[in-house]
C-alpha cells in the first residue's frame, strides 16, 4: 500500500440533524490519530463533546483526546468551554462514573445518623 490513506469522511446526517461533536479515531502509518470536531461553542455541541468524552472513561484514548481538545479550547480563549466539559467529567468521577441525573442526594441520609 503506498500514498497517502483517505481521511475518514464524517457520517451521514441529514439538514435538520444537529451534530454538536465527532471523535474520528484512525490509523495513519501505523499510528492511532483522532479528529475532533466541534459544530460550534454552544451548550449543546459542548455538552455533546463531553458525551463524546464520557464514552472514551477508561480508555488509553481518554488522556490523549482530552488533552488535544484543552489545547484546542485554549487556543480558541474558549476557557468556559473548557471548564464546563471539566466540570462534567468532574462531577462524572465524583458520582462513581454515572452522569448525573439532576437529582441531589444528601451524603447522609437521615436514617443514617441516628
Amino acid at each position: 500500500m503506498g500514498g497517502k490513506a483517505p481521511e475518514p469522511d464524517p457520517p451521514e446526517v441529514e439538514d435538520d440533524d444537529h451534530v454538536g461533536a465527532t471523535v474520528i479515531f484512525f490509523v495513519q502509518n501505523s499510528e492511532p490519530k483522532v479528529d475532533i470536531s466541534v459544530a460550534d461553542y454552544s451548550d449543546e455541541s459542548i455538552q455533546d463533546l463531553t458525551t463524546l468524552l464520557i464514552g472514551l472513561t477508561g480508555s488509553l484514548f481518554f488522556v490523549p483526546t482530552l488533552d488535544m481538545i484543552k489545547e484546542g479550547l485554549l487556543a480558541e480563549n474558549e476557557h468556559e468551554s473548557l471548564l464546563k466539559i471539566v466540570s462534567s467529567l468532574g462531577e462524572m468521577e465524583y458520582l462513581g462514573g454515572k452522569p448525573s441525573d439532576g437529582k441531589e442526594e444528601p451524603c447522609i441520609k437521615p436514617q443514617d445518623a441516628i
